[in-house]
């Protein structure tokens, strides 16, 4: 009986021994490195903003009187009591922002732009004491920039503007 108990020990350890011994495992895949890619950067900074000020009487511009076409953000601050908003004509061939304010001289700041003067941009309406950021897309070109009130119409001139490739 003693036999019997020792070889029923011995058998019980032996099938724990085994029990207890991993499986073969599988070979890990090889793990590839994988680069991440780094975000895109445009190489092309965004140019200054164009900054136009108006006071209800008069409208004043800083920045570059030539700029590189394509997108150009424009800040306006309006520091005026009504409605107000910046816009941009191109000039055809041969006008000249002379020529633009000798029109508004004749025609009074309530007319529209003469037909030799193209709408080529606007910037968003701005109640009184607000500002506005936006962009614009200019091609190339002679502008001539200039602010508006909404009711009434009325314009008073910004800036020319030379826009090159």
């Amino acid at each position: 009986m003693k036999k019997l108990l020792l070889l029923l020990v011995v058998l019980l350890m032996a099938i724990t021994v085994v029990g207890c011994q991993s499986a073969p495992q599988a070979e890990a895949a090889p793990v590839e490195a994988v680069e991440e890619a780094a975000p895109a950067v445009d190489p092309t900074p965004e140019p200054d903003p164009l900054v136009f000020t108006f006071d209800g009487e008069t409208c004043t511009y800083e920045g570059p009187t030539t700029i590189s076409t394509g997108l150009v953000p424009v800040m306006f601050y309006n520091n005026g009591e009504e409605m107000a908003r910046v816009g941009g004509v191109r000039l055809v061939e041969g006008k000249t922002w002379d020529d633009l304010i000798a029109y508004w001289q004749e025609n009074g700041p309530e007319s529209q732009p003469p037909d030799w003067a193209i709408k080529e941009a606007s910037t968003n309406t701005v109640l009184g004491g607000g500002e506005s950021k936006s962009s614009i897309r200019l091609v190339p070109g002679e502008y001539g920039f200039f602010c508006t009130t909404v009711s009434p119409s009325r314009g008073w001139p910004g800036t020319p503007l030379t826009v090159e490739e």
